[in-house]
């Protein structure tokens, strides 16, 4: 099962992390959801935002760069930075 401990940073970061992104990143929607920005393996060269929520992953998109892709997903509603994957825990 996934686990993640959720530890909200003050806007500004989170912005900054998001828009500036460069490295795949872990979003939340206060909903309960997730939302992975990485680079995508089937598009090389685009990033997608893949979305999950208890079940699994519901649905993605891609877009060209990493930022729109960041982007994106604050724009559906995943505003909280968890973190980025080597800091999740598989416990």
């Amino acid at each position: 099962m996934l686990t993640v401990e959720f530890q909200p940073l003050n806007f500004g970061y989170r912005k900054r992390v998001v828009l500036d992104c460069t490295t795949p990143v872990i979003l939340a929607h206060r909903d309960g959801r997730y939302a992975l920005v990485s680079p995508c393996a089937t598009e090389p060269g685009r990033w997608r935002v893949t979305r999950f929520d208890i079940a699994g992953p519901t649905g993605h998109t891609t877009r060209a760069t990493a930022t729109e892709a960041a982007q994106a997903a604050i724009d559906d509603g995943f505003v909280e930075v968890l973190g980025f994957p080597g800091e999740v825990n598989d416990g």
